[in-house]
C-alpha cells in the first residue's frame, strides 16, 4: 500500500484534528492552497482514507452506564456461528455500538441506562454462549463505568495517533468529554437521529428526510455540536498499515497519587490510544500498532516503566486482535439506541 506524502498527511491530521473546518480553514492552517487542500480532502475521501461519525452524548438522554465486555471463546466452531448465536443480545441489541471479534476473542461497548438492565443483557448472552459451549470456563468479563463518576478522557479521536506517526508535535489538549443536557422538540429529535444515522449527508439532504427546510437542520446542528453530539472522521487504520489494536485492562494502584496515575495515561495518549477510559483505579485503553514488534516494544518499555515504581496492582490484562482476521460487526453503530431514548418510531 503506498504511502501518503506529506501533504496529505497534513491534510488527514487536520481532518481528523479539526473535523468540523472548512477546506478553507485547513488550508489557512497548513500552508496550502484552497485548491490543493480539497483536491486531497476529496481523494483521501474516495480512497476511503477517513470517515465522519456523529456520536451522541448519551448522558442527555438518561444513560447512565457504560459497559466493557472482553470475552475469552473456545475455539470448537467457526466465528460466523458464534456471531449468529450471539447476534440477538450483541449485534441487534441497540445498546451495543462497536463488536470487535475474533475466533478465540471479542469485546463490545454498550452505553446501559442503568446496572439492572446492562446485567440482565450480559446474562443472557452468557446463557446462550455456554448452551451453545462456546465460553472458556472464566466466562464473561464486564467492566462497568458509571458515567457520572467516570472521566472519557478519549472517545475514539484518532489525532492521537496521527500525531505520533506523522511526528506532527502537536500539544493536543486531554480532557475528559462534557456534556450540556439540553430539551428537544418532537422536530428537532427527528432532525438530531438522522444527523447521527446519516453523518455524510447534506443539511439539505437531513432536511429532506426530517421534514423540515436547510436553515433549521443548520441551526439545530450548530446547537447540538458539543452539547449533545460530537463529530468525527476516524481513520481506516488498515489503510494507514496498521496490522493490530490491543484492549487494555489497567488496574491502577490505591496508594498511587493522581500526578502519576495522570502521567501513565499521558503516555497511553502518546503511543496512540483511540479510546480511553477512567473511574478512580479503574482504566480501559484501545490502541492500534503497525506490527507485533512495535507492540513487543511499546510493552517492554511499558512494564520496565511502571514495574519500578508499582503503578498497577496487577500487571496489566491485555487482548491483542489482528485487523487482518477480526471482524467488526458494529462500529458506532448509535442510531438504534437514539431511537430507543427518545422514542422515535421509523
Amino acid at each position: 500500500m503506498s504511502e501518503l506524502n506529506d501533504k496529505e498527511k497534513k491534510v488527514l491530521y487536520q481532518l481528523v484534528r479539526n473535523p468540523l473546518a472548512s477546506s478553507r480553514e485547513m488550508a489557512g492552517g497548513i500552508g496550502l492552497s484552497l485548491s490543493t487542500t480539497a483536491a486531497i480532502k476529496r481523494r483521501l475521501k474516495k480512497e476511503g482514507y477517513f470517515k465522519k461519525i456523529r456520536i451522541p452524548c448519551v448522558e442527555s438522554f438518561g444513560i447512565e452506564l457504560l459497559s466493557i465486555v472482553y470475552t475469552q471463546f473456545l475455539a470448537t466452531r467457526s466465528l460466523e456461528e458464534r456471531l449468529k448465536i450471539g447476534s440477538k443480545y450483541d449485534i441487534e441489541h441497540p445498546n451495543v455500538f462497536w463488536i470487535m471479534s475474533e475466533q478465540s476473542q471479542g469485546m463490545s461497548i454498550q452505553f446501559s441506562e442503568n446496572l439492572s438492565e446492562e446485567k440482565k443483557r450480559i446474562e443472557q448472552t452468557e446463557t446462550a454462549y455456554t448452551k451453545s459451549k462456546f465460553l472458556e470456563k472464566r466466562g464473561m468479563e464486564v467492566i462497568l463505568f458509571p458515567l457520572e463518576l467516570t472521566e472519557l478522557i478519549n472517545f475514539f479521536d484518532y489525532s492521537f495517533l496521527l500525531n505520533r506517526i506523522y511526528h506532527m508535535d502537536d500539544k493536543i489538549p486531554i480532557g475528559a468529554i462534557k456534556t450540556k443536557p439540553i430539551k428537544l422538540s418532537a422536530s428537532e429529535k427527528k432532525i438530531y437521529l438522522d444527523l447521527i444515522k446519516y453523518p455524510d449527508l447534506s443539511d439539505q439532504e437531513v432536511a429532506k428526510k426530517a421534514g423540515t427546510s436547510r436553515f433549521t437542520v443548520l441551526r439545530s446542528r450548530k446547537n447540538f455540536e458539543n452539547r449533545i453530539m460530537k463529530t468525527r472522521n476516524m481513520v481506516n487504520l488498515e489503510k494507514l498499515n496498521f496490522g493490530l489494536i490491543a484492549l487494555f485492562i489497567l488496574k491502577f494502584s490505591l496508594s498511587l497519587a493522581e500526578e502519576n496515575i495522570e502521567r501513565a495515561i499521558k503516555d497511553l495518549l502518546c503511543q496512540g490510544a483511540i479510546f480511553l477510559i477512567r473511574e478512580r483505579m479503574d482504566c480501559v485503553a484501545l490502541i492500534p500498532f503497525e506490527t507485533f514488534d512495535c507492540y513487543r516494544a511499546f510493552m517492554n518499555s511499558f512494564s520496565n516503566k511502571y514495574k519500578e515504581y508499582q503503578y498497577f496492582s496487577a500487571f496489566p490484562e491485555i487482548l491483542l486482535f489482528s485487523l487482518a482476521e477480526a471482524k467488526f460487526p458494529k462500529r458506532h453503530v448509535y442510531a438504534p439506541l437514539i431511537e430507543k431514548l427518545l422514542n422515535i418510531g421509523q
